[in-house]
């Protein structure tokens, strides 16, 4: 599949999901979140990232993230960006119980080499810890370009996961 095809298929999946979102009658607020990952594959990087979440229902958040950072593959270090699209299923959007665990999947595009984006699937597992004050912290395991390792602050509103 070319990286054309891949765009237009992000394309129509991102229209797709925000008509979706714009249609959904959850009360849940848009969560934020600020991270720092590690990735280990063709090209090792470490990137710090932002990114928005919103509720696509009571157990479903879609999520946009942005990140960017060095790596390197042995020809030495460059910049190293990434943007991902997932979704992820919470088993506990209500915060009863006060660790969570999310699975979730999406695609991602990383521009590790010279200047060319490659098109990558993801899936991830997510686990948030206690919320302290408005921030919850957690930690999300995935595959999608390498082994990705990320330590996540994000927003948390009162009785949402």
């Amino acid at each position: 599949m070319k990286s054309k095809d891949v765009a237009r298929w992000a394309l129509v999946l991102g229209l797709t999901c925000a008509s979706g979102l714009l249609q959904s009658q959850s009360t849940a607020p848009l969560e934020k979140e600020l991270r720092l990952d590690g990735v280990v594959g063709r090209a090792d990087a470490a990137q710090i990232g932002g990114g928005l979440q919103v509720s696509a229902d009571y157990y479903t958040r879609i999520g946009l993230v942005a990140a960017t950072g060095v790596a390197t593959d042995g020809h030495g270090a460059r910049s190293a960006s990434r943007v991902d699209l997932v979704a992820r299923f919470l088993l506990d959007p209500f915060r009863e119980s006060p660790h969570g665990i999310s699975l979730g999947g999406g695609i991602s595009a990383s521009n590790t080499q010279s200047g060319h984006w490659r098109p990558y699937l993801v899936g991830l597992i997510d686990f948030e810890g206690r919320k302290t004050g408005a921030v919850a912290p957690a930690i999300q395991l995935g595959l999608g370009g390498g082994v990705r390792l990320g330590v996540i602050l994000r927003s948390a509103a009162n009785g949402w996961r």
